[in-house]
């Protein structure tokens, strides 16, 4: 897995996206993670607009004590929980981005090819004029539904029928 890894993103770089990785965050230092997240700025400069370099220290300065003491009493314990809160925070609106990038690397293709299967029990012969749009909508509703969430049916069919003018059956 980390072959794979590696082979998808320079080494370099995952060593920048440690600055989120809950382990080192829990005994980091006061220095941990500013130049790794500054690069990581730099690198994805087009996605996040930093012009201040004091605002993304304070930041990540802040994050840095916040998620050490969430992680050091056992509030949170996993990425996805780090990244829940400082998506919905405002105070880490630069930083956020960076977090959101970083829970979107996966370690294997596993997920995408559940998707690719899950579409391909939807797309079938005897439907070989779905568009993609309305593909990506069916997907959805099943990866949903697979999840154990809830879907409201109706709303989903009432949204499909005002997007365009359809056909009454009679």
């Amino acid at each position: 897995m980390c072959d794979h890894l590696y082979a998808r993103v320079p080494p370099d770089e995952l060593k920048c996206w440690s600055a989120f990785d809950p382990t080192a965050l829990k005994n980091c230092t006061f220095d941990f993670g500013v130049a790794e997240v500054k690069k990581l700025c730099m690198q994805y400069k087009d996605l996040i607009n930093v012009t201040n370099d004091n605002l993304i220290t304070k930041q990540c300065n802040d994050f840095k004590f916040l998620m050490s003491e969430k992680l050091i009493s056992g509030t949170i314990i996993s990425l996805p929980e780090i990244a829940d809160i400082t998506i919905n925070d405002e105070q880490f609106n630069l930083l956020s981005m960076l977090v959101d990038i970083c829970c979107t690397f996966q370690a294997s293709s596993a997920d995408c090819e559940r998707g690719f299967s899950l579409m391909n029990n939807i797309k079938v012969k005897t439907r070989n004029r779905l568009g993609n749009t309305h593909l990506d909508h069916l997907v959805r509703i099943k990866l949903y539904l697979n999840a154990g969430r809830t879907v409201d049916l109706d709303k989903a069919y009432t949204m499909w029928k005002e997007q365009k003018v359809r056909r009454q059956k009679t």
